[in-house]
């Protein structure tokens, strides 16, 4: 009797999990970025299957001697990933320093319901301290064809900035430390 009680509850908690939805969250990287160089933040979006995304926008901050890497004419570097590729985009800077950045199609759902849907490259000034550094992800809303929206919570990304020149033992050093390069 008591081993029948305990399978029973086995069996709703494993009926009552199955029912549970997940969540409309956003998610990015962390990256390491030498002073100078470039990397890629890749933003993922999940969400639930029965909300179906065709839009969202959110507000990248950035620390000071870090930002959005831009091509030759002023426009923003970033790729649409699988689950957005056909979308459109208008990214810009606004008012308080963010750049944001929305991605819709009138037609077009994201395909799946998670995985990444954005490559931001982000470019470090050279002169740029080595340390850890944040950038946040704010005002994050998914937006379905019946103009409902959801608005995730805001995340925080871990910056990890490096130097080539790492301190060596007296007797591995290189005679000329300029010929000790990154690659």
């Amino acid at each position: 009797m008591k081993r029948t009680k305990i399978v029973l509850l086995l069996f709703s908690l494993m009926a009552w999990g199955s029912n549970i939805k997940a969540d409309n969250v956003i998610t990015a990287n962390d990256v390491n970025i030498r002073p100078g160089g470039t990397t890629e933040l890749v933003v993922s979006l999940e969400n639930d299957a029965d909300f179906n995304v065709y839009a969202y926008d959110f507000r990248l901050y950035l620390p000071d001697g870090i930002e959005v890497a831009k091509k030759d004419n002023g426009s923003y570097i970033y790729e649409l990933k699988e689950r957005n590729a056909d979308h459109g985009t208008n990214v810009q800077m606004t008012s308080d320093g963010a750049v944001q950045f929305g991605v819709n199609s009138p037609e077009l759902y994201l395909t799946g319901t998670s995985g990444p849907v954005l490559g931001i490259t982000l470019k470090a000034s050279a002169e740029l301290a080595e340390g850890n550094y944040q950038a946040s992800i704010q005002r994050i809303t998914y937006a379905n064809k019946e103009a409902q929206t959801v608005h995730p919570a805001d995340i925080i990304s871990l910056l990890r900035t490096w130097s080539c020149l790492m301190k060596l033992q007296p007797k591995h050093r290189p005679r000329r430390m300029d010929r000790l390069t990154c690659n």
